[in-house]
């Protein structure tokens, strides 16, 4: 992924310009490029900087333009609010200049980031996501509901509540056979956590590995990871008599699929809290770096890389 920086207009002219700004964020991409062009396109009063990354070893500045009312046609129809016009309506929407100041994506999006290398993740109408090179080219059209990060060269993409996998050229590598749910899903040491819904709504997580094969199975109710892990711990919890009794019975798992029950653990809670949590553990080793992009070692047929 490329580093995007967050970054306001005045920051970054300064930058430009050669004045120092104390913050946290290495600014070093400002040397890439920069144009005369980009300074006078930022001089615009209506301009907005989002932020800005480098790509192709060129700098990348994310904007929006807020648009004056002669900009804007007025509203059609009947009635007082005929002559009617927003000013700023079209502020929220996202576009793309290079360091010259030249037009890369026009501001049609409602959100652009940085995906991978010279590819960006746009969103569109609907909150729909899609994929697109700098270059203009398309990798997949904006009608995702969701594009998870990048991690062993494969991402997941959901699609009418649908789950699978793509690679970076936009190919399906493991089917829609699994249920979106809200979590990230990514693969780490060769393992998806996937999910497949209960008739009851509730989750079941099993593991799967690059070629689609369910290594460890659709029983649990955590989605855990083995990022940077040898084995987690996970945990099957079900009804246990009474409307708010349960047992959870904890288990090791490793990456070669062994399962070892280590603890069970029966209780009473009539707080809704206890009982939201059973079905939807949360785990702070889910949330997701930018530092796993190598391929799976275990890819001995090479169907991941895009050489």
């Amino acid at each position: 992924m490329s580093n995007y920086t967050k970054i306001t207009k005045k920051e970054l002219l300064n930058l430009i310009k050669g004045n120092e700004y104390e913050g946290p964020v290495n600014y070093s991409f400002i040397d890439l490029g920069v144009r005369e062009g980009l300074i006078d396109f930022l001089k615009d009063d209506h301009i907005q900087v989002e932020g800005a990354f480098s790509a192709n070893e060129k700098l990348y500045v994310v904007y929006s333009k807020i648009a004056t009312p002669d900009e804007i046609e007025a509203v059609k129809g009947k009635g007082i609010f005929d002559k009617l016009k927003v000013y700023g309506s079209s502020g929220k929407y996202k576009g793309v200049v290079d360091g010259e100041g030249i037009s890369v994506f026009p501001n049609i999006y409602h959100s652009v980031l940085p995906f991978m290398n010279d590819i960006i993740k746009i969103e569109g109408k609907g909150n729909k996501f899609g994929l697109k090179k700098l270059s203009g080219e398309v990798i997949l059209e904006t009608k995702y509901d969701r594009i998870d990060s990048l991690s062993e060269l494969v991402f997941a993409v959901t699609l009418d509540g649908k789950l699978g996998f793509m690679n970076l050229k936009g190919e399906t590598v493991i089917p829609f056979d699994y249920d979106a749910f809200d979590e990230e899903v990514a693969f780490y040491n060769g393992l998806a956590c996937v999910n497949k819904s209960r008739d009851d709504g509730s989750y079941q997580f099993g593991y799967i590995d690059h070629s689609n094969m369910v290594v460890i199975p659709f029983q649990f109710s955590g989605a855990q990871t083995f990022k940077d892990k040898d084995y987690i711990e996970n945990w099957i919890t079900y009804p246990a008599g009474g409307d708010k009794s349960y047992t959870r019975d904890t288990y090791k798992l490793a990456l070669d699929g062994t399962i070892i029950m280590v603890d069970s653990e029966h209780f009473e809670d009539t707080s809704w809290y206890r009982e939201w949590e059973a079905n939807h553990p949360y785990d702070e080793s889910r949330r997701y770096d930018d530092d796993s992009l190598d391929a799976f070692e275990g890819d001995s047929s090479n169907r991941w890389n895009i050489d």
